[in-house]
């Protein structure tokens, strides 16, 4: 399945009936009916045209059958009716005779969703204009839904099957059955065969239109090549001026690359050398506190050495006056003791003068 549009160009596709004895040619159309991506993008007179010389061109002049295919999702819009009454004014009024419409996707109806299909077109007032074109009525038509199979659900892939086998043996029915087909006569031939060859004419003018101008376009870009070739050489001259700017530039960057892995290398030493000063600075701090706390201790001490050393010089004054005193009274005693031995002397010389006589005093 497809999600692009439908036919296109007509496609002529030929089935042997076995059972019948009966060769079916099937003309698959553009479709009058087929959409576009955009709204409203539908076949024009041309597509008519088309068909009808696909059915010339493979010697088929009798239609047994006009289907017109509506998919039940999209239903009939004014476009749809406006092609059905283009395609009766073109063929003439007896090609309703042999037109029906067949709405597809139905695989999955029951009876009565059928006949609601059905009465829902019979009640339209904008289809009703065209219900007298399609004379050999409504009918309908499937196919397999392909997710369906795919999922395994068989149960309504059998379903399906045997409501779709109904729809195309009454198709098949509705085909075999009309004895009386649509003739395209020869003045529409004609028409149809003018058709072609003016349109080849125009064809053939366009396309010598278009070989002109594909001429002078050729020689325009000639001189665009031209202009584009001096354009390039300038454009190779700028590049290689621009390489070797380039280049000058990838030698800077690798210059300047090492340099600032100097400057790296310089500051990670610098860095460095700033922690070295840093712990010195601290442990000068420290040692600095050590020495003030030394110097406070040492101030201390010189005080108290001061103080001793002021105690000191006063004992020692102490001391020599002491000893200055000693000395005095020692020469005191020294002279007492002089005087005494003096004395001694001269009790001695009158003891002896005495006589040996004592004396108290």
């Amino acid at each position: 399945m497809s999600l692009k549009a439908g036919t296109r160009d007509p496609q002529f596709s030929s089935f042997f009936v076995a059972d019948k004895q009966l060769v079916l040619n099937i003309i698959d159309t553009p479709g009058l009916f087929e959409r576009g991506n955009k709204s409203g993008d539908l076949r024009d007179n041309n597509t008519i045209m088309d068909a009808i010389a696909a059915c010339i061109n493979n010697e088929i002049t009798k239609l047994h059958m006009v289907c017109f295919c509506v998919a039940v999702c999209n239903g009939i819009n004014q476009e749809d009716i406006d092609s059905i009454i283009a395609l009766k004014n073109f063929l003439g009024e007896t090609v309703t005779e042999n037109a029906c419409l067949i709405i597809t996707h139905c695989e999955s109806d029951d009876q009565q969703q059928q006949e609601k299909w059905r009465q829902e077109l019979l009640d339209d007032k904008d289809f009703g204009t065209i219900l007298p074109c399609l004379k050999k009525g409504i009918f309908f038509s499937g196919s397999l839904k392909r997710e369906d199979v795919n999922r395994g659900y068989r149960e309504s892939v059998m379903n399906q099957f045997e409501t779709i086998i109904k729809y195309r043996e009454t198709l098949l029915e509705l085909f075999i059955e009309e004895k009386n087909p649509f003739l395209i006569t020869e003045t529409k031939i004609s028409e149809i065969r003018e058709w072609q060859q003016r349109r080849q004419n125009t064809v053939d003018e366009a396309e010598r239109k278009l070989e002109n101008l594909k001429n002078e376009k050729q020689e325009e870009i000639n001189r665009l090549q031209s202009e584009s070739t001096k354009k390039q050489e300038e454009i190779n001259k700028l590049q290689s001026e621009f390489t070797k700017k380039q280049e000058e530039v990838s030698k800077f960057q690798c210059e300047s690359t090492k340099k600032q892995e100097e400057i790296n290398r310089f500051q990670s030493e610098s860095a460095k050398k700033q922690e070295e000063i840093n712990r010195i600075r601290s442990e000068t701090t420290k040692k600095q506190e050590e020495v003030n706390k030394f110097q406070s201790e040492s101030t201390k001490k010189q005080e108290e050495i001061n103080r001793l050393q002021s105690e000191s010089t006063k004992k020692q004054e102490e001391i020599d006056r002491l000893q200055s005193e000693s000395k005095r009274k020692e020469d005191k005693i020294s002279e007492l003791q002089s005087e005494s031995k003096n004395k001694q002397k001269e009790i001695d010389e009158l003891k002896k003068k005495s006589g040996g006589g004592c004396t108290i005093l």
